[in-house]
């Protein structure tokens, strides 16, 4: 048997303790991305692609009606590619009308809505009436009303995102 025969170290040679290798943060991929990346529901897949496209549609329909009545003051992002959005996919946000695209849990797209004296809520109600609005709209309150929930958002939230439409 072979013996080692190795120097005394001083501790001042040691080699000092490495630090624990740092965790990474585990993110979960965005829901939407799960959802269009799913191949066995080809169905769902469809209704959430026509889900999406409504939705932009009275976005579009909206901002007509705004400069038709004089103007706003908006707030709109796409949360698609925010890492810190996992269900959360577009919100768009007026002083009299709010309007959020979510995919939710289930893999579903998800519209959220709320009128405050809206002068143009026949018009977008009747949007929401035909599929696949129909389907996926939920009304949504603001917890201390719709004048302050509209105020917090433009207070908070980058002015990149904030936009006055004139009419």
């Amino acid at each position: 048997m072979k013996e080692f025969n190795h120097p005394p170290v001083e501790h001042s040679q040691a080699t000092p303790n490495p630090q624990p290798p740092t965790k990474k943060k585990y993110r979960e991929t965005p829901r939407w991305i799960a959802t269009k990346n799913r191949v066995d529901k080809q169905a769902e897949k469809d209704h959430n692609f026509c889900v999406e496209a409504a939705y932009h549609r009275v976005i579009a329909t909206v901002k007509e009606l705004i400069l038709q009545h004089g103007g706003d003051t908006i707030y709109e992002q796409d949360h698609k590619h925010n890492p810190e959005s996992y269900t959360g996919m577009h919100s768009f946000v007026t002083s009299t009308f709010y309007w959020r695209l979510d995919c939710e849990l289930n893999y579903n797209y998800e519209v959220y809505y709320a009128f405050h004296n809206c002068p143009y809520e026949a018009p977008i109600s009747k949007l929401m009436e035909a599929y696949p609005l129909d389907r996926t709209t939920h009304e949504f309150e603001p917890q201390n009303g719709y004048v302050a929930f509209y105020s917090k958002v433009l207070e908070v939230q980058d002015p990149i995102n904030i936009i006055t439409l004139k009419g």
